[in-house]
C-alpha cells in the first residue's frame, strides 16, 4: 500500500505515505526515479524584505479552521499554529516552522459530497510572500500542467526565497487573511 489512513483522525486529514514506499512504487511501475525538475529560486544568503510588518499571519478558512504563523525574532522563523494550538510534527514532537511562507490565492470548487476540491492551478493570480517578519504582494503564473509555478514581485522580478523551510499555502479568495 502506498497510502494508508490513521483511523484515530478525521478524514481527509488522516492520509499518510512515506518516500521509501513511494520510491518502491515508482520502481514497480517503471517510472523515472530522477528528473530535471525546475525549482523555485533561492537566495544564497538570508535577505530581508522591504515590505510591511508581518509578525502574525492568520488564515481563517472558517470559524473552526484557522492556520497561524507567529514570527519568532530570535529564531528568524515563523512558528505554525493550527486552530489556535502549536502545530507539532508527529514524528519528532517538534514545533512546525517556516522561513518562507507563500500564500497563493486560487479558485476552488467543491466537486462531490465528500467535500473534495477542484483547485485552479493553471493560470495566474495574486499572493503574498512572508519572510523575516515582513510581507509583500506577489503574483503567480503557471502556464500549463507541466510548467512550474513562478512567483513574481510587484516590479516583475522572479521571487527568490530565503534559504530554509518553505510553505506554500493555497487559499481560496474567500479565505480571510489578517496580517499584523
Amino acid at each position: 500500500k502506498v497510502f494508508w489512513r490513521n483511523k484515530s483522525k478525521r478524514m481527509p486529514h488522516n492520509l499518510y505515505t512515506n518516500m521509501e514506499v513511494i520510491r518502491q512504487e515508482q520502481e514497480r511501475r517503471g517510472y523515472r526515479l530522477e528528473g530535471n525538475i525546475p525549482r523555485i529560486p533561492f537566495n544564497k544568503e538570508d535577505k530581508d524584505l522591504v515590505g510591511y510588518d508581518a509578525n502574525h499571519i492568520l488564515l481563517r478558512y472558517n470559524k473552526n479552521n484557522t492556520t497561524e504563523y507567529i514570527y519568532d525574532q530570535e529564531l528568524k522563523l515563523y512558528l505554525r499554529k493550527k486552530d489556535g494550538k502549536n502545530h507539532i510534527d508527529e514524528l519528532d514532537n517538534t514545533q512546525l516552522y517556516a522561513k518562507n511562507i507563500i500564500v497563493q490565492k486560487v479558485n476552488t470548487r467543491i466537486i462531490d459530497k465528500e467535500g473534495r476540491l477542484d483547485i485552479d492551478l493553471i493560470g495566474q493570480g495574486e499572493g503574498l510572500y512572508f519572510t523575516n517578519g515582513k510581507g509583500i504582494l506577489i503574483k503567480w503564473v503557471k502556464e500549463s500542467r507541466q510548467d512550474k509555478t513562478r512567483y513574481y514581485t510587484e516590479d516583475g522580478q522572479e521571487l527568490q526565497l530565503n534559504p530554509g523551510v518553505s510553505w506554500i499555502q493555497m487559499v481560496s479568495p474567500s479565505v480571510d487573511i489578517a496580517v499584523d
